[in-house]
């Protein structure tokens, strides 16, 4: 066993101890992308921008510093460091001076290692300072509301937004123009001088502020603000307790999944919408690449949380890494099948509030800054052979609803790991749902790199060949699933009849969506692909993973 000499040490050790597997990934993608970019490729700064910042975010996230039960969010500064013999200065300053080192440290290693050999040559002085900014208010944000978990997040994300934008003052063309449009006379590189006078400041107050925080929690007092007790009172009266009185239990299993998890997908779109939003209006209006480069970003944007976001809902408590059911929920006489039918229920609406702030934002992005001439050729193929005015308004209004589904899907894809309490079994199958995206992504990224190496049809005819008796086994696989799961469930009354209707009619419903929606979008001609996608339509909507989770559920309850 180590000796440790000093408390420092040890504080300084347990840090390590927690965030070297996220350093590890944080270098992993470095060299991956290292090593799989080509440095002529006109994708690759932007690839390498992109796993810089996914570097800096895991290395960043492995430094709270808080307790272990993060049922209230990030938790709380360490209470049982407040005994060490140590000051308050000490005991705050160290962990604030680690994080502050490792970030800088990752993007120095990012800089050298990734950026400048793909052609790049950022900057050092104004980064360092800026991300040293960023991890000192974050860390103070987090010490300040031990029990707080919404409010921190509410901080968190106005600060991520923050911070996601000002790196843009300090490019010079940016500053230039936006320095113009709001009638500031001041030179660029003065302003530049001023807003890193201003992180300075601003890096100061978070120390000192982190200090004041802890040094209050210290000594028995947990707010040091008198004034804001009152007002903290309101806020958690207001976010606890409801006016009116639950109709029946279904509805008080909605609003507390829905207060739990549901709000996390839509507040997590609209926090990119607005990260969006805020530098392409700086610089608008754009031209047609990047008008369809931010048309693919807003759409694909949702399926990419929907699956990352899913990952966490599908456990009994979005809030707990553990797999263990809360006593509230162990303890209440509601069947395991109705406990989730309500987490169907809020994926859904979740996901339906998402797209409705995706398409909202893309058609006032569009209409006010993009560049409608991208999208004629399009239009013009698209009234080739959808000659009808009303079956291009089914095709839009079928295509909506089929990218909700596609997402829905995506959301609970590991619903019945999550709810199963194996830790191996949950962690697997979120292994391999992250390796096919990861896969997915790289196939994607070594295609357009190269166009001599891009994907021919001839290449994967023999894949073709096979694909209907892939999917006609998956289909009846599916099938013999559903038949045996659903059964059970109906046997040992795990969940009420009215539950397994709603969810039966759910899914004949989506998936006639996805039938009519295969109807009108295929040209005729297309008789393979025709057939093929209508036994695809079968696989993607939710009929065996609910009826799995159910099973988890019941028998994760009953341990």
């Amino acid at each position: 066993m180590m000796n440790i000499a000093h408390p420092i040490i040890g504080i300084t050790w347990e840090i390590w101890a927690r965030s070297k597997w996220k350093w590890l990934a944080a270098l992993i993608c470095l060299f991956l992308c290292r090593l799989m970019c080509d440095p002529s490729s006109a994708l690759a700064p932007t690839l390498g921008f992109g796993i810089t910042a996914l570097s800096i975010f895991l290395v960043m996230s492995s430094y709270h510093f808080t307790e272990g039960d993060r049922k209230a969010g990030f938790g709380s500064f360490p209470k049982r460091f407040f005994t060490m013999p140590i000051t308050t200065r000490q005991l705050v300053w160290t962990p604030m001076g680690l994080g502050t080192f490792s970030v800088i440290c990752c993007y120095l290693i990012a800089v050298y290692f990734l950026l400048r050999p793909l052609g790049q040559n950022p900057a050092i002085g104004w980064p360092c300072l800026y991300l040293s900014c960023g991890m000192a208010s974050f860390q103070a944000i987090i010490w300040a509301f031990p029990d707080r978990r919404y409010l921190k997040l509410f901080l968190l994300s106005i600060f991520a937004t923050i911070l996601a934008l000002g790196w843009l003052f300090f490019l010079p063309h940016m500053l230039e123009g936006t320095l113009q449009q709001f009638g500031i006379s001041s030179s660029p590189r003065r302003f530049q001088q001023g807003l890193m006078i201003t992180l300075i400041l601003w890096t100061v107050g978070a120390y000192l502020f982190a200090w004041l925080v802890v040094k209050a929690q210290r000594v028995g007092r947990e707010r040091f603000w008198s004034g804001w007790q009152g007002f903290n009172q309101i806020i958690k009266a207001r976010r606890v307790h409801r006016k009116k009185v639950f109709s029946n239990a279904s509805s008080a299993l909605f609003w507390m999944e829905w207060h739990q998890s549901g709000k996390v997908l839509p507040w997590a779109i609209l926090i990119l919408m607005l990260v969006t939003f805020i530098p392409t209006y700086l610089t608008s209006p754009h031209n047609e690449s990047e008008t369809m480069a931010a048309t693919i970003w807003m759409l694909s944007t949702p399926l990419v949380l929907s699956l990352v976001i899913g990952l966490g809902a599908s456990k009994p408590d979005f809030w707990k890494p553990e797999l263990n059911f809360p006593l509230f929920q162990a303890t209440k006489p509601i069947r395991a099948g109705d406990w989730v039918y309500a987490k169907l229920k809020v994926a859904f609406a979740s996901v339906a509030v998402t797209w409705l702030i995706i398409f909202l934002s893309l058609v006032i992005w569009i209409g006010h800054m993009g560049d409608l001439n991208v999208f004629e050729p399009l239009w013009m193929f698209f009234k080739g052979y959808q000659r009808h005015t009303l079956n291009r308004a089914l095709f839009i209004i079928l295509g909506a609803g089929t990218l909700m589904l596609i997402s829905l899907r995506l959301y609970l894809l590991s619903l019945p790991g999550g709810l199963s309490g194996s830790c191996m079994y949950y962690y697997a199958m979120n292994t391999c749902i992250v390796a096919a995206l990861f896969c997915s992504i790289a196939f994607a990224i070594r295609q357009s790199q190269d166009d001599s190496s891009l994907l021919k049809l001839h290449q994967i005819w023999p894949a073709i060949m096979k694909l209907p008796w892939m999917i006609f086994g998956a289909v009846l696989i599916k099938c013999l699933g559903v038949a045996r799961v659903w059964y059970t469930i109906q046997r040992d009354s795990i969940a009420s009849n009215n539950s397994i209707w709603w969810i039966m009619v759910f899914w004949a419903l989506s998936t006639l969506w996805l039938i009519a929606f295969v109807i009108v979008a295929i040209p005729p001609g297309v008789t393979w692909l025709y057939h093929l996608l209508l036994a695809s339509t079968l696989l993607v909507c939710p009929l065996l993973s609910p009826g799995l989770a159910m099973l988890c559920y019941f028998r994760n309850r009953s341990r």
